[in-house]
């Protein structure tokens, strides 16, 4: 899409954004320890080699941004850029965008039998407010809303990606490859763009296993389970990266 057409498309885009993440601190690496002094010490550590964070914001909002690039690279992202804070609008969309990331890892390299790998999440929510937005179901044309979504190939969108860039885009919205009927998911492209802290704080216990991947929220009361089948393409399991 040429840049003029983009660029004309460009409003505020405001509202909340849920992001699902790895349980922070002290849970998220206890297993390492064997006391609390030990625990301090081994925080302060993690802490010390992490990129510096931008001031006065939230660390579970600027840790997309503190990071090296992405070996392959990510939907929105090459491979010599720095990472996005990626979320959605609704938290079904997240939880399909989190299972088929598991599940990926789990491509080519299967688990014995009978075994599953358990991870500990935290889902949260975020308000964001921006004057330089897009809503690229609405600005895109079909074939092209296509190609950016591609289940397939990170091409179109890696290149959609660098043009938004170029542009100042702070912010946008781009339905799920994974979840397409979900709400759409938010890409936020500067850590100025948030307009609250983090809040509405979930635990989530996972269990993935080479069929699918199970959600455990205590707190919601709910078990979300999503097959591996239904990320299929044709039969087959999409590889992006090469695509």
């Amino acid at each position: 899409m040429p840049d003029c057409d983009l660029q004309a498309a460009i409003q505020p885009l405001a509202g909340s954004v849920v992001r699902i993440t790895d349980r922070q601190g002290y849970q998220a690496s206890e297993r390492w320890t064997d006391s609390l002094q030990e625990q301090v010490l081994l925080e302060a550590l993690i802490e010390r080699v992490k990129p510096p964070a931008p001031p006065g914001q939230h660390r579970l909002l600027t840790t997309p941004f503190r990071y090296p690039p992405l070996r392959s690279g990510s939907r929105f992202t090459a491979a010599d850029q720095r990472e996005l804070f990626y979320g959605a609008r609704g938290l079904g969309t997240v939880l399909a965008e989190r299972a088929f990331h598991a599940l990926r890892l789990l491509h080519g390299s299967p688990l014995p039998a009978g075994k599953v790998i358990q991870r500990q999440q935290t889902s949260f929510q975020v308000e964001i407010a921006v004057a330089r937005g897009l809503q690229l179901h609405h600005c895109l044309s079909s074939a092209q809303l296509a190609a950016v979504t591609d289940p397939c190939s990170y091409q179109a969108s890696q290149a959609l990606g660098r043009q938004l860039r170029l542009l100042e885009v702070e912010a946008f919205a781009v339905p799920s490859s994974r979840a397409p009927l979900e709400p759409p998911c938010v890409g936020i492209l500067t850590p100025g763009a948030f307009a609250s802290t983090p809040f509405d704080f979930q635990d989530w216990a996972l269990e993935i296993r080479p069929d699918g991947v199970t959600f455990a929220s205590f707190g919601l009361s709910q078990l979300i389970t999503l097959s591996r089948e239904q990320f299929l393409v044709e039969g087959r399991w999409p590889d992006p990266v090469s695509g």
